[in-house]
This record gives structure tokens, C-alpha cells and sequence, in this order.
């Protein structure tokens, strides 16, 4: 990732996850963008393009030799065709480059076994806590 158009690009795909689509996401991105884009930011973004248009993202944050992968995400035109787990490869590759060793994410059931394809072993389950809300 290297400009702020990017930054925003993955926002954008980011933020309509949510249904209705989220504006705080795309703003809170946008507004950290020349921090994301320091060429020794902890933090690293991944666009996947197809005909120019965003079609797949991918974050990763690097800490003490260990690089967590999150909001892998492909929008429906580009799912299945390989655009997401090809931005994993990337991520992996630079943290590599960059001496981070170890690689974690959290998979959802049903993309476990592209996971496993591309080398992650599970070694547990997490839950989370969501609580209702206040009545």
C-alpha cells in the first residue's frame, strides 16, 4: 500500500461489510492514512485489483516478530477466484521480509481449509462475547 487512494480503496470495501455499509470505518481509516503509510508503520493494508476496481483486502499488524492477519475479505465478484488467499501469500512474504516469524489469524469455519492450503495449522477455537443491547 502506498497512497492514500489505496488506503481509502480498502476502507471502502472494509466498511460495507456492515450492513448498512459503515461511514466511522471509512473515516477512521482515511483519517489514519499518512500513519498507515509510513514505510515503518506496524500496521499494513492490502488491495487486490481487478480492471483497477478493489475486489479483495487484506491488514496486517506486525508486533515482536509475530504478524496477525485480519479482515481478509473478498467482495462477492471476486470470491473464490483466489484474490484473497493471494493477498494473504503477499502479507506473509513481506512480514517474512521484515523478520516477522510467526503468523496468526482467525478463520471463520467455512475458510479454514484455504488456510490450511496455504500453510496455517489451527490451534484452537476462540469464542467472543457480544452483549445484548441495553433494553
Amino acid at each position: 500500500m502506498t497512497s492514500k487512494e489505496g488506503v481509502a480503496d480498502f476502507a471502502k470495501i472494509l466498511a460495507a461489510t456492515w450492513k448498512p455499509a459503515n461511514a466511522h470505518v471509512e473515516k477512521a481509516y482515511t483519517e489514519a492514512a499518512l500513519a498507515i503509510l509510513r514505510p515503518n508503520a506496524s500496521l499494513k493494508l492490502y488491495v487486490g485489483y481487478v480492471a483497477e476496481k478493489p475486489v479483495a483486502i487484506a491488514e496486517a499488524f506486525y508486533a515482536h516478530g509475530v504478524v496477525g492477519l485480519t479482515n481478509i475479505i473478498a467482495d462477492a465478484s471476486a470470491s473464490g477466484k483466489g484474490y484473497a488467499p493471494g493477498l494473504i501469500i503477499a502479507a506473509l512474504r513481506d512480514a517474512k521480509r521484515t523478520g516477522q516469524n510467526t503468523a496468526f489469524t482467525l478463520a471463520e469455519p467455512n475458510s479454514k481449509a484455504i488456510y490450511e492450503r496455504i500453510g496455517f495449522k489451527p490451534v484452537g477455537i476462540f469464542s467472543d462475547f457480544r452483549p445484548k443491547p441495553a433494553a
